[in-house]
């Protein structure tokens, strides 16, 4: 089943510009990776696209980064994007760094 976009729109809303990993004690959440994503494709899309579900999401084989702050980790699942009212799955399958800036996570694609 999916987390609706409500699930995850507070924790979208106080995500924060990218920044250095600042006072972090770990890995990041399936919840606030998942969040993470959602902020992005929200902000890539400006208004022209929204996050309308996601679906199986799951992170993975979490482990720090080495020449960068955050830490790299799997991502396999699916945001449904609503374009003009039209409903459009998209992918996601990698391995993507996680950054913690005034506590709010951000993902990136290395």
């Amino acid at each position: 089943m999916g987390t609706g976009r409500k699930g995850v729109g507070l924790a979208a809303a106080t995500l924060a510009a990218a920044g250095l990993l600042g006072g972090c004690s770990g890995r990041p959440s399936t919840e606030d990776a998942q969040a993470a994503f959602v902020a992005e494709f929200d902000r890539a899309f400006d208004g022209g696209a929204r996050v309308e579900d996601v679906r199986r999401f799951e992170l993975s084989n979490c482990e720090p980064a080495r020449e960068v702050d955050g830490y790299l980790c799997d991502v396999e699942g699916e945001l449904v994007l609503n374009i003009a009212g039209t409903q459009v799955p998209r992918p996601l399958k990698g391995r993507f760094r996680f950054s913690d800036s005034t506590g709010a996570w951000k993902a990136y694609q290395p």
